[in-house]
């Protein structure tokens, strides 16, 4: 049996443009331990699939402790497993298996907490690389809309893009301070962070849809200021922004969208004159409407 803690640090290049930190691992032989106690068997393999937990979706100061917190466990099992010459291994006993138990359900409750505490840095740090790619592809898209001459006001449409982004970025943060925004850890951080690299696209594919519906007049009951340059710029953006915060608010308002504002009279009724009086109730006491 033996078990060995290794930290190997990152190369210069590797801190500066890869981000990593030191490597922890743990390696070890539990083949003659799991031979001699079967009984322990299943809470090694545990203790290993968290190892693998621990190693892939936390970094730095998390890791290090609940690495160190397994290995201690891990030892402690062995040692009190060592074999002595001429006498038999002594089964453990049912006390002892629960404690390990309930240690390992310690070390998957702090493994849970600074899990999900990871994975919002995560995906705020794929935010942050989606709005990095959303400023370096308006360029292209810029030139591209100047060269085909599409008669739209490119600083508004550009302000649009970016407040639509910049308005999913606060609320992802605003829910995250208020703890109502979760991230589903399990499925890696690079997962995680392709996701989140989307965010800002999507708030600001939100953001000029609602520029283009207020621009044509799609949406009504709501007056564009004309004839005010400053004053159309920071409507159009405040709508834009408030898109990309809330996507539910644009689906809501394209809902209520309508071609015009006259409401249509049933057939067979005059405007003005008043609508008959209901029906009374059959036996059954349901009301019978017309059809029509």
């Amino acid at each position: 049996m033996a078990i060995v803690l290794t930290a190997q640090p990152p190369s210069r290049l590797e801190k500066l443009f890869l981000f990593r930190r030191e490597r922890i691992q743990i390696y070890t032989d539990t083949e003659q331990l799991v031979r001699a106690h079967p009984e322990v068997s299943h809470l090694l393999h545990r203790a290993e699939v968290q190892h693998v937990s621990v190693r892939q979706a936390l970094r730095g100061l998390s890791q290090r402790l609940l690495v160190n917190w397994l290995f201690v466990w891990t030892r402690d099992v062995m040692i009190s497993a060592a074999p002595t010459e001429g006498v038999p291994p002594v089964p453990f006993e049912p006390h002892e298996i629960r404690r390990l138990d309930r240690e390992l359900d310690l070390m998957a409750g702090s493994y849970e907490q600074a899990a999900s505490r990871e994975a919002q840095i995560v995906y705020l740090g794929g935010m942050l690389m989606g709005v990095l790619a959303l400023c370096a592809l308006a360029v292209p898209v810029g030139l591209l809309l100047d060269e085909n001459k599409v008669p739209i006001d490119k600083t508004i449409f550009f302000g649009c893009v970016i407040a639509g982004a910049l308005g999913a970025l606060i609320s992802v943060v605003t829910r995250m301070s208020a703890d109502k925004f979760h991230v589903r850890h399990e499925v890696g951080r690079s997962y995680v962070q392709r996701v989140a690299a989307f965010r800002p696209f999507i708030g600001s594919v939100f953001g000029v849809l609602v520029y283009f519906a207020l621009y044509g007049d799609v949406i009504s009951g709501i007056n564009v200021p004309a004839m005010n340059p400053g004053k159309e710029f920071a409507f159009f953006l405040v709508f834009a922004f408030a898109a990309g915060f809330s996507e539910r608010m644009v689906k809501e308002v394209l809902r209520s969208t309508s071609g015009d504002d006259e409401r249509k009279t049933p057939a067979g009724t005059v405007p003005g004159a008043t609508s008959p009086a209901p029906r009374s109730a059959d036996a059954t006491g349901v009301h019978r409407v017309p059809d029509g």
